[in-house]
């Protein structure tokens, strides 16, 4: 098995955390009775869906990518480090949006599922930056 890169590392457990971290009560209300929702309530369907994506991008990546990423054509090509890093940024913007529209009632899961999402999302900025050091640096004109 090929060495896994810490961004892969971060980003895997990270999502397979974030995946299982869904189904825990994110708020909860206590009236008469007590009312519970998770993270599949809501916009929060996509940040799971998202992660889930992401969880089997990842793997994929570690466990059939061989070598760096090719060098793209240009500046604004789409390689599997900028995917992985939008992805990752998605999951935390979507996170923040379902605390921010639920905020009323915020139980332990969302707190965690918060940490988590910081977390991948660190994982893909370390991605682009490991991304970024086995690019050459471009040659000045002779």
């Amino acid at each position: 098995m090929p060495r896994v890169s810490r961004s892969s590392r971060l980003i895997l457990a990270g999502c397979t955390l974030y995946v299982l971290d869904s189904f825990l009560p994110w708020n909860r209300a206590c009236r008469v009775k007590c009312a519970s929702f998770s993270l599949w309530h809501g916009i929060g369907t996509a940040a799971v869906c998202l992660a889930a994506a992401l969880l089997l991008f990842e793997a994929f990546l570690v466990l059939f990518r061989r070598g760096p990423a090719p060098e793209p054509d240009s500046e604004a090509a789409i390689t599997p480090d900028r995917i992985t890093a939008v992805a990752s940024w998605l999951i935390l913007f979507f996170t923040v949006l379902k605390i921010a529209v639920d905020r009323h009632y915020l139980f332990i899961g969302a707190w965690l599922g918060l940490f988590l999402a910081a977390a991948i999302a660190y994982g893909g900025l370390l991605r682009v930056r490991e991304g970024a050091s086995f690019r050459a640096p471009p040659q000045s004109p002779p």
